[in-house]
């Protein structure tokens, strides 16, 4: 090779995973080539040290032997320190311009594109951490919605948290507020409502002191969650009205579609299903008007879920199916979890000949749960139920008896493939072995 091709040889070892044309361009062109970077790397194919990637002109890759050899001629290069910095502020650039539309009509598509980039993404938030903080917080900040999106939220909370810890007293407050938001959403999305209510009343006092609005609605929607998933659910209504009434005035769709969506689940609480219907439909309203399609498929499995408990299995089959069909539809992966809650699920599970309801309770920090419906299950969890008293769960009749009853007269194909209560593990036994004989 010429000594220019060797040069973007080595260069191209910054990227893990694959690149596009214009990542390389933006990365490796110094303007010091004596060639473009398509027409240098047009030369690379060609001697088979750089791979097209098949169904996708734009974007290149080499085997991992080959860009292990790359990365350590880069790294013994006097150049390495500015190129894995464009190669991190690149990627940097990618998670902020993304962020913005993973709550709106192009959700999915950008999402996949984060997920194509995902091995970038990483080097680069890991190398901003050691080198340059404040752009490691951006960077975290943008990727939260990812993390949690595609079931990544344990990996994403260990790099953000990290994050957070160089970050602490060198970060702006405003920054440092977006960042324990971020922090606190994950570690709950894992389970660990004590850390992120921690994480998210830090991010309140922060969003305070930077006199952010939107940040305090926010936090104060996220405090209502927690608050209502501990039974205390006075404070629970008291903070997600104030969020509902704060994104409304700031005309905030994403945050106001959300809070809605809480005060018709807290409600359920109260047995007030009329008002819970009321703002199940008002938050379908505003996130199909914001473009929120994961946010719709989720309003659509709570409120058929509701007409389930009320024994309204004619409208509960109409919304839940609505649910389906657009999961199914958009390949919204992710839609249907949301393992901060330790109560047992229902889910649309789509066959060949019709559908089937899958009940499960998620214990908290949600283990393998997450992936392991994603492998096993070719369907969509539709209904987040309300928690069974402990009695009814131990003798396993009651509510589960009655829910069963319910997704039989809904048409569903109702056999119950997964159950698991708050009894002992011999009693969860039986219930799965008396399911499998259809003693139940």
């Amino acid at each position: 090779m010429e000594t220019d091709e060797q040069r973007l040889f080595a260069r191209l070892g910054v990227f893990a995973g694959g690149w596009s044309l214009e990542a390389a361009e933006a990365v490796c062109d110094r303007e010091d080539l004596s060639f473009d970077v398509l027409e240098g790397l047009s030369s690379l194919v060609d001697k088979s040290l750089v791979r097209q990637v098949e169904g996708d002109e734009d974007r290149f890759s080499m085997l991992e032997t080959i860009r292990s050899y790359a990365a350590e001629k880069l790294q013994v290069s006097q150049e390495v320190h500015d190129i894995k910095r464009a190669h991190a502020e690149y990627f940097r650039e990618l998670a902020e311009e993304a962020e913005p539309h993973l709550v709106g009509e192009h959700q999915k598509e950008w999402l996949d594109q984060l997920e194509r980039e995902l091995d970038n993404l990483r080097a680069g938030l890991q190398w901003l951490t050691d080198n340059d903080v404040e752009q490691a917080g951006r960077c975290a900040i943008a990727l939260r919605r990812l993390w949690e999106g595609r079931g990544l939220a344990r990996e994403g909370y260990t790099l953000s948290l990290k994050v957070l810890e160089r970050g602490e007293g060198h970060l702006q407050p405003i920054l440092m507020a977006r960042l324990c938001h971020a922090v606190g959403s994950l570690v709950g999305t894992l389970g660990d409502h004590e850390s992120a209510r921690s994480f998210l009343e830090w991010a309140m006092s922060l969003f305070q002191e930077s006199a952010d609005e939107g940040g305090i609605a926010t936090a104060m929607l996220e405090l209502a969650y927690l608050s209502h998933l501990g039974g205390d659910n006075q404070r629970a209504e008291r903070l997600v009205a104030r969020a509902t009434e704060t994104a409304k005035e700031l005309g905030d769709k994403a945050v106001y579609g959300r809070a809605l969506f809480l005060e018709a689940t807290v409600s359920i609480e109260r047995g007030d299903h009329k008002f819970s219907e009321e703002r199940f439909r008002q938050s379908l309203a505003v996130r199909r008007d914001a473009g929120d399609k994961r946010g719709v498929v989720n309003v659509l499995m709570n409120l058929g879920g509701m007409y389930l408990e009320n024994e309204q299995p004619a409208e509960a089959r109409e919304v839940l199916e609505q649910s389906f069909r657009l999961a199914q539809d958009r390949r919204l992966r992710g839609a249907q979890w949301d393992s901060r809650q330790s109560r047992p699920r229902v889910s649309a599970a789509g066959q060949s000949g019709g559908s089937s309801l899958v009940v499960r309770k998620q214990p908290l920090w949600g283990r393998a749960h997450r992936r392991e419906i994603h492998d096993r299950i070719p369907g969509w969890r539709v209904w987040r139920a309300r928690r069974p008293p402990r009695e009814e769960a131990k003798t396993q009749s009651g509510y589960m008896g009655q829910l069963k009853n319910c997704a039989k007269t809904s048409g569903f194909r109702a056999r119950l493939r997964r159950i698991s209560f708050t009894a002992s593990t011999s009693s969860r036994q039986s219930t799965r072995s008396a399911l499998r004989n259809g003693r139940t």
